[in-house]
């Protein structure tokens, strides 16, 4: 299943929703089109929501390995990961954080949206552009 990540290049951010489902083949296609997508992009903003990935059955670390291996660097990139109360996904999420400190300046892992949002904007305008943007891509997905 592909993860559908949408890029706003103007705000150099990128927001993700994991479907409930994960595999390692998931997260490598997804980290493939993250590389493409925003390629060369040193300073991305990543929110990576992961509140609704309640099956990781096919997803293990070795598979975390290898997806942050081939990880583009972005060393002056922040990444704030959202999950729910899944220790499993906490888990998984934190071994991504370990392993893929070295391609990042910072990876956080949040249970509160709103603190993730924060941590991940420059500025009180900068977290209303942040937020606004999540809504429209929230919104165009219940509607269609």
């Amino acid at each position: 299943m592909n993860i559908p990540f949408y890029y706003f290049s103007e705000n150099r951010f990128l927001f993700n929703r994991f479907p409930p489902r994960v595999s390692g083949r998931d997260l490598h296609q997804f980290v493939q089109s993250v590389n493409h997508e925003a390629h060369g992009i040193t300073d991305l903003r990543q929110f990576s929501d992961c509140t609704a990935v309640n099956d990781v059955s096919h997803l293990s670390t070795h598979c975390i390995q290898h997806c942050t291996a081939v990880e583009e660097k972005r060393p002056e990139s922040k990444l704030a990961i959202l999950v729910s109360e899944s220790l499993v996904v906490y888990g998984l999420s934190r071994a991504y954080q370990m392993l893929a400190e070295d391609n990042r300046k910072e990876i956080r892992i949040f249970k509160q949206r709103h603190e993730a949002l924060i941590w991940l904007s420059d500025s009180v305008h900068d977290l209303d552009v942040i937020q606004s943007s999540i809504n429209v891509v929230m919104n165009e997905n219940r509607s269609g």
